[in-house]
């Protein structure tokens, strides 16, 4: 049970042996020693600039994440998968690593997001309930000067989901709703999403991932607004598609988590 002493909470590491109280650390994200809970930590405690943090979701195990704070007030979200076209996006990449408690990282990590990124699927029900999905830049070629902030998507969608079945296929479609979009319904939510599609990698699952460059993906049969395309190999092109497999693709994709439910924010506190 947790002391309290000045209107603060206070467990038996906060008091030493000599009986004076030590305030606890701060878990700025700044180290893996550091990490924090989740964003809605960082939040809270006063962070307000975009970049990468060491976080620790679930307690499965500390990595780094970039973290967007200035999306929407009171919603900061973490960058879960990104893509950018005509790069090689984690077609050799095994489904028991993007399965696990990993960050897989393709350029360079940083504020600048010039990178390709899939976070395990283990950590995502602990960075949010809520998918928050953006495209840049209709069929032209991605750019490292492309103004590809969050709040600044050609396309974006908000939606909810409910977890993961075994498969690693979203949860439950009753309980997967469309939020918000700018234009249409995002194939990942219309297609993957509310039919319960498994995760599939060139390693596991279905044959959909060998005829597009061994890209993981919710494949159905096999298509509709991949965000890796057709990955290094096949007619299609090698960036995100919001929806379908005809012209609607993107230089540039990026998948963000936040928490929407008021009963989850702050939790972590």
């Amino acid at each position: 049970m947790a002391l309290v002493i000045g209107g603060k909470s206070l467990t038996k590491d906060s008091i030493t042996p000599n009986g004076a109280v030590v305030e606890p650390a701060f878990l700025d994200g700044s180290t893996s020693a550091l990490a924090a809970p989740d964003q809605m930590y960082l939040y809270r405690h006063g962070v307000r600039t975009n970049g990468i943090y060491y976080l620790n979701p679930g307690g499965l195990g500390a990595n780094q994440f970039y973290i967007d704070f200035t999306w929407t007030e009171g919603v900061p979200v973490v960058m879960v998968l990104s893509n950018r076209m005509g790069t090689d996006p984690f077609g050799d990449t095994t489904y028991s690593t993007l399965t696990s408690a990993s960050v897989t990282v393709e350029g360079t990590y940083s504020s600048a997001r010039d990178f390709n990124v899939f976070v395990g699927l283990p950590y995502w029900p602990y960075l949010g309930d809520s998918v928050i999905q953006g495209v840049y830049n209709n069929t032209n070629t991605y750019s490292t000067s492309d103004a590809v902030e969050l709040g600044s998507m050609t396309k974006s969608a908000v939606w909810q989901y409910a977890g993961w079945t075994s498969g690693y296929a979203f949860d439950d479609p009753r309980d997967i709703r469309l939020l918000g979009s700018t234009s249409g319904n995002p194939g990942m939510y219309d297609y993957h999403a509310l039919n319960g599609f498994d995760f599939s990698t060139y390693d596991y699952g279905n044959t959909c991932p060998g005829n597009y460059g061994g890209a993981p993906w919710w494949y159905g049969s096999c298509w509709s607004g991949s965000y890796f395309g057709g990955g290094s190999s096949g007619s299609y092109q090698n960036g995100p598609y919001w929806t379908s497999s005809g012209g609607d693709y993107y230089a540039y994709g990026a998948i963000y988590l936040g928490f929407y439910r008021a009963d989850f924010r702050g939790e972590n506190d």
